[in-house]
């Protein structure tokens, strides 16, 4: 591994997590992802962060970590707010990690984060507005205006996936409402569409 400091990366999503040792020009020095069971809670996810992370970073030099969660974030406290595809709530992740760690973590809401990473790295390093939407577990946005992540109230900005696409019915979502963009599109729902046709 190259010298100098590094930042822990981690990535939650809705079944996996992913993890990497980043240097101070985004390359990557070292990652491991594992899946996450159907059903989880705050104290499995930590659990397992802590073990596979310690597992790949070995003796690296760590000055902070970064986080995206996969939920309303409160990035300013670090707070998971909730997550309808798997239920947690009100978890103060990134404190927990931090006092685990022994260094600063910080988080974000995973489609923010992208939006970000697309900004500094991707196809728009020279577009200040712009709209990132991700579909996987669950369908999100995050929405980009005068080159800076707009949150908005409660930092739901661009969070396109409750918006309610049926409005006669339509599939049960994670938030228990129906007809919502993430129950009608995420990957669950496509795959559950297909399965009923076939």
């Amino acid at each position: 591994m190259s010298g100098g400091i590094h930042v822990l990366a981690l990535d939650i999503g809705g079944s996996k997590i992913a993890a990497g040792i980043v240097g101070r020009n985004g390359e990557i020095n070292n990652y491991v992802k594992w899946q996450l069971p159907a059903k989880y809670d705050s104290g499995f996810i930590v659990d397992s962060i802590i073990e596979n992370t310690n597992l790949m970073r070995g003796n690296s030099s760590i000055a902070a970590a970064g986080a995206s969660i996969p939920a309303v974030t409160d990035a300013k406290n670090g707070i998971w707010v909730y997550a309808p595809f798997s239920g947690v709530s009100d978890f103060p992740i990134a404190a927990i990690l931090s006092q685990k760690f022994g260094f600063p973590v910080y988080i974000e809401n995973d489609v923010n984060a992208c939006a970000m990473g697309e900004m500094v790295f991707g196809m728009c390093k020279d577009t200040t507005d712009f709209l990132w939407v991700t579909i996987s577990n669950g369908i999100g946005g995050g929405l980009v205006l005068n080159g800076k992540v707009y949150g908005g109230q409660g930092g739901c900005a661009g969070e396109i996936g409750h918006v309610t696409v049926e409005e006669n019915g339509g599939l049960i979502c994670g938030c228990k409402k129906p007809g919502c963009l993430e129950a009608e599109a995420a990957g669950f729902a496509i795959a559950k569409k297909f399965n009923a046709k076939h």
